[in-house]
């Protein structure tokens, strides 16, 4: 039992009130003088941009930050990520009288704010790491009233008034506290005492790996540390080459040596070294330039500087005839690349950016004759394009065997992935398929030191958290882990490197050199000396905007509302009222959802507002068989007839009676597993929603934005007639489809999707994709209705009219529809609502930033630059894998069953689940064959010498669980995350989570072992 002080309050109490203070009270204070120093819409670029801060902020303060940008708030922020933000920015302006390493406390007469931050940090981590838990009544005042005068300050610094921080002080001094707020405070204060512990051995961790790289807390200017060293160069002859590295430290008089020997610097060979301080680090470029390199100046070159030495081989190839022959403005985009430097060729559509890259492969190819290049596009149907491409331009490779595509699905019935990299010389798969193959714990891993030269179009994509990404952090661990010294030249290739929707041209430039950290890139490849010459080639289309218009009368929307609110009535029925009534603790929220939803059901907001319902239903699954079913199916419904009303604007009335045909179907399928009366008839509703609007068809008006886009077409046609080449740009597979059939005969219309998904049955095979485009090319379509499955890199030279109908883009899709059109003097059509074309001329304006960047970033010398940020993002990646780990590490077998998203129904218990690769989560159990029914594929899928062959549906409810794979012969159930939900087995709590890392239970990999067991069952 706690001990009470002489004035009468317990010693666990004060405790409790110094916790609150340090976790909460001082951190409002020190919000407010970080709004002072920081506004939240700069703060994650001026932490992005910090050296330091990138090294040491986690990923979850990262999440905080961007949260500050959003909400303009720093609500969220504790004491250390504070302190560690205005430290590192504002390292001298803030930095306390004793320095910020200072072994001692600041004194009394210290009053700088620097002084108090360091006070507010150091009181926070004594409160939570102190053993005793008891303070007295004296010591609870020496706190107080440095806290006191601490607040004092600080409140006139962020020119508070009233004494606002200072009341606040005093009022937590005296106020009563009753239990469970005692309670609370002292289980806040164990808890952060524990993260704390944990952060300081991550911290640990990540030390140990910067100081492996040479990246150090305190830079001793007096040593040099090599932060990038020379690497082997083969150059052609004629080539002017540059040998450079990076180091951090003080400046030496750098001595260049070839063979041993001292250089003799001339009119051909010169030295530059260019110094800057980076982050508070002093960093310089050591630069030997060669101009006009010939076979004499291949060699052994080193730099000493000090005591060190970094050296390197020099090789100088003779120059062969080339296969490709380049324009003047293609042969300046080739010149960085051909010095074996990483570099983002950066050039509009239809400037053969695929010839320039293929010129690159060539002379890559004739310095390396032993050399692997990777071409790296994400869809199968350029990669077709550019394959097929290579194998007309490189006919003694093509004949040799030496070209080859990647088709993940024949994994298992071909050579193995590294058995082909070791045999070709040029190869092309998707980004994907190389990351799962550098994948340490693949069957078939590759190393990154095996490839010679990696080749990323439509590389703009690398800044997401996506393939693309993860092949540049494969590249970076070799880069910074091994002691090998070989990477592979890096070559990106984009039409519009984007801008991240930045609303200003620092915010662009600051974006693009994003994109060249992540690339290791230091110098873009851009036209400018031949400008004029890449003009001749390029085309400016004539741009045509149509305002949408709506039907004069629309009686298909009248209908559809009238159904949506027929559905909203059912939430107010006695059977639903009263399951929310009788489980009021567990379905308050979901009550309160249903009793709010919004008037316009033609807002996005009505479409969150169902998403949300849906999700808090499915967390009640348990608690009843029938109701929380009956709420999902009419969520459900909701969501049909919204897509139906969108299908409507967009389309004609027998489009939407197909959608909701279709949809019956499969609703009708799952009504006959029903519980409830109430949820037939509302399928029945449904069925007579859809006669009702069969039966009115031939009254209703057609669509005129329809009719704008056929007469449109039709007027184009009849310019170039069979010559002649549309593509209209949609936003969903559906509509593609319906409006492919609308178009009138002589254009041979047809549709250009992606992938087939279950959900999505107007998807379209890959196979068939590429027919479509062959079928296009030569003129057996004339007009393609797309997704965006066709906006990048798609080269149909005679395209002479894009439309883009009521499709949404960002600055580079909308940039990259545009240069869909390749026909001199073709046309743009935007037909789209007044603020679509809001949003247009913002795409505008944001292009404008991006080509403004561009100009600014050519004229920069960013070697050193890049190099820090470079080493800035491989620690930040650091540092997520140790937390990831950490995460993984603390998972515990739990005690959890899977059940149907749709209605609470039982699939199996956790105890069942397994994964294979991490990739497929498989029941271990097959007395789940008597719970299910199969429908097979129409094609069996084939990836990871895995088989995907039948959907699987509950027998006792109707609804879709996930697929059948064949796996070491086995058949199992793999359960479709979407389509399922995991409950925790004593509390009946749904656990949620994105993504199948984020699950917070251990799930074991199916062992070979086990497999057998099965198998034998």
């Amino acid at each position: 039992m706690a001990s009470v002080g002489s004035s009468g309050v317990s010693t666990k109490t004060h405790y409790a009130r110094l916790g609150h203070a340090a976790q909460n009270m001082i951190p409002r204070f020190l919000h407010e003088v970080l709004l002072y120093y920081e506004n939240p819409k700069n703060i994650y670029y001026n932490c992005n941009t910090n050296h330091y801060l990138l090294c040491r902020l986690k990923s979850s303060d990262w999440t905080k930050i961007n949260e500050a940008v959003n909400t303009e708030s720093y609500k969220n922020f504790d004491i250390p990520l504070i302190y560690t933000i205005l430290r590192n920015i504002h390292y001298t302006t803030l930095e306390p009288t004793n320095g910020w390493d200072s072994k001692i406390d600041p004194q009394l007469h210290q009053t700088k704010t620097g002084d108090d931050l360091e006070r507010c940090r150091r009181r926070r981590n004594k409160i939570i790491h102190r053993g005793n838990t008891e303070v007295s009544d004296q010591e609870l005042n020496a706190y107080f009233d440095e806290f006191r005068a601490i607040a004092s300050r600080l409140q006139a610094i962020c020119n508070k008034q009233n004494n606002e921080f200072v009341s606040e002080v005093d009022d937590l001094r005296t106020c009563s506290m009753d239990e469970d707020t005692e309670r609370r405070y002292l289980k806040e204060i164990e808890e952060w005492r524990r993260r704390g512990m944990d952060y300081e051995e991550q911290i640990s961790q990540l030390q140990e790996h910067l100081a492996a790289m040479g990246i150090s807390e305190k830079q001793d200017n007096e040593n040099v540390v090599f932060i990038k060293f020379l690497q082997e160069t083969t150059c052609v002859e004629g080539n002017t080459v540059t040998l450079q590295c990076i180091v951090s430290g003080s400046k030496y008089i750098a001595e260049w040596l070839k063979n041993d020997e001292e250089i003799v610097y001339d009119q051909k060979n010169r030295q530059e070294c260019l110094s800057d301080i980076i982050d508070g680090i002093y960093v310089q470029v050591y630069k030997l330039v060669i101009s006009e390199s010939t076979d004499e100046d291949s060699g052994t070159y080193a730099l000493k500087l000090g005591g060190k030495t970094s050296s390197c081989v020099l090789s100088i190839t003779e120059r062969k005839p080339s296969l490709i022959e380049l324009r003047k403005y293609q042969e300046e985009l080739v010149e960085t690349a051909m010095t074996g430097q990483n570099t983002i060729i950066c050039a509009g559509t239809n400037a053969g950016k695929t010839y320039v890259a293929y010129h690159i492969i060539e002379d890559h190819l004739i310095k390396y004759p032993n050399g692997k290049v990777v071409f790296i596009n994400k869809t199968n149907v350029l990669l077709e394009q550019q394959y097929s491409r290579a194998c007309r331009t490189f006919t003694d490779l093509n004949f040799q065997g030496k070209i080859y595509k990647w088709d993940a699905s024949l994994e298992g019935e071909c050579e193995s992935f590294p058995t082909i990299i070791q045999r070709v010389s040029l190869f092309f798969c998707t980004p994907q398929s190389l990351c799962n193959h550098l994948d340490e714990k693949s069957k078939n891993k590759i190393s990154m030191d095996l490839l010679t030269l990696i080749i990323l179009d439509e590389c703009h994509h690398v800044v997401r958290r996506n393939a693309f990404n993860q092949i540049m952090n494969y590249y970076r661990r070799h880069k910074f882990e091994t002691k090998s010294g070989k990477i592979p030249q890096v070559l990106g290739l984009t039409a519009s490197p984007g801008t991240n929707r930045a609303d200003d041209g620092f915010s662009a430039v600051q974006h693009l050199k994003r994109l060249m950290a992540n690339l290791d890139v230091s110098k873009l490849s851009v036209v400018r000396k031949h400008e004029q010459e890449l003009l001749e080639y390029s085309s400016t289309p004539i741009n045509v905007q149509i305002c949408s218009t709506t039907r004069r009368q629309d009686p298909v929307q009248d209908i559809l509302l009238k159904a949506i609110q027929d559905v909203e009535r059912v939430f107010s029925d006695r059977t639903v009222s009263s399951f929310l009534m009788v489980n009021g603790l567990d379905t308050k929220t979901l009550l309160t959802a249903l009793e709010n939803p919004p008037i316009n059901k033609r807002e996005k907001r009505y479409v969150h507002w169902i998403s949300e319902t849906k999700r808090k239903t499915e967390s009640v699954m348990l608690i009843d068989a029938d109701v929380p079913r009956l709420i999902h199916i009419c969520l459900r419904l909701l969501e049909l007839y919204v897509e139906s009303l969108e299908m409507n604007s967009l389309l004609e009335i027998a489009h939407v009676t197909d959608l909701l045909t279709g949809a019956h179907e499969q609703f009708f399928y799952e009504s006959q597993q029903a519980n409830t009366i109430l949820e037939r008839q509302i399928i029945d509703a449904l069925k007579d929603v859809t006669s009702v609007l069969r039966e009115m068809r031939h009254d209703v008006e057609s669509n005129p934005d329809v009719n704008e886009i056929i007469r449109t077409l039709v007027q184009e046609y009849e310019i170039l007639k069979e010559d002649s080449r549309f593509i209209v740009f949609v936003k969903t597979r559906a509509s593609a489809k319906a409006l492919a059939k609308r178009l009138p005969e002589c254009l041979k219309a047809t549709h250009l999707t992606g992938g087939t998904k279950a959900k999505d049955k107007a998807g379209l095979h890959i196979d068939q994709q590429l027919e479509v485009m062959e079928h296009f090319r030569e003129g057996e379509h004339l007009c393609i209705v797309a997704t965006s499955v066709a906006c990048e890199g798609l080269d149909i030279p005679q395209c002479n009219l894009m439309i883009r109908y009521k499709f949404r883009a960002d600055e580079i899709s909308s940039y990259q529809m545009r240069g869909r059109i390749r026909y001199k003097g073709g046309k743009e059509v935007i037909l789209a609502s007044s603020e679509d074309f809001e949003r247009e001329t913002r795409n505008i304006v944001r292009q404008y930033y991006m080509k403004t960047a561009i100009d600014q970033v050519i004229d920069l010398d960013l070697t050193a630059n890049i190099a820090i940020a470079e080493q800035g993002i491989y620690a930040s990646e650091i540092q997520e894998r140790l937390l990831r780990q950490r995460q993984e590490d603390s998972k515990t077998i739990g005690a959890f069953t899977v059940n149907c998203k749709r209605c609470g129904k039982p699939v199996t218990d956790g105890d069942f689940i397994r994964h294979i690769n991490r990739n497929h989560y498989i029941v271990y159990d097959k007395t789940i064959f008597s719970r299910i029914k199969c429908e097979p594929f129409e094609k069996v899928k084939q990836f990871d010498k895995i088989k995907k062959t039948q959907s699987v549906d509950g027998k006792s409810c109707g609804h879709s669980w996930g697929v059948i794979l064949v796996y070491k012969e086995c058949e199992f159930l793999a359960i479709a995350k979407a389509k399922v939900n995991f409950f925790d087995k004593y509390s009946k709590k749904m656990v949620e989570f994105k993504k199948w890392a984020e699950f917070p239970y251990r799930i074991d990999e199916v062992t070979d072992e086990e497999v057998q067991h099965y198998f034998s069952e």
